[in-house]
């Protein structure tokens, strides 16, 4: 068999839940056929992409479709005294989005830890609002 050895579908199974550990990457490579190696990089890379994909595909989706389809647009803000992440929300969510969503969104895009914020900090919200045409 040209120097290589034959692998059960059993040997297989364990040497792909090894990759998951360092010293596992290392004796799977050695036993595994180049074939199943590039297989298994290819569905890795596949799943990956479409991941990624429908992700991107989900963000720049418009809220409707058809004449009254709204957009997201992205601006800064600076907190004032007593700005709140709900009093955000309420300001610049005009019910595209349930409330709780729209806040953690931001939380995330801000890189927040804590929905606490204080006066001057800047923010990146978004809005919805109708498609501009030219």
């Amino acid at each position: 068999m040209n120097g290589m050895m034959a692998v059960t579908k059993k040997e297989q199974v364990r040497i792909i839940a090894g990759l998951f550990s360092p010293a596992g990457v290392i004796a799977a490579v050695r036993r595994l056929d180049i074939r199943v190696i590039h297989a298994i990089l290819a569905t890795i890379l596949l799943i990956a992409v479409t991941g990624i994909g429908g992700r991107m595909i989900i963000t720049n989706a418009s809220v409707k479709e058809g004449p009254n389809a709204l957009e997201r647009y992205y601006t800064s803000i600076t907190i004032e005294d007593c700005d709140t992440l709900w009093d955000i929300e309420a300001r610049y969510n005009t019910g595209a989005e349930n409330k709780e969503q729209y806040i953690r969104s931001i939380m995330q895009m801000n890189h927040m830890s804590s929905d606490i914020l204080y006066s001057g900090q800047n923010l990146i919200i978004y809005y919805y609002g109708q498609p501009q045409t030219n």
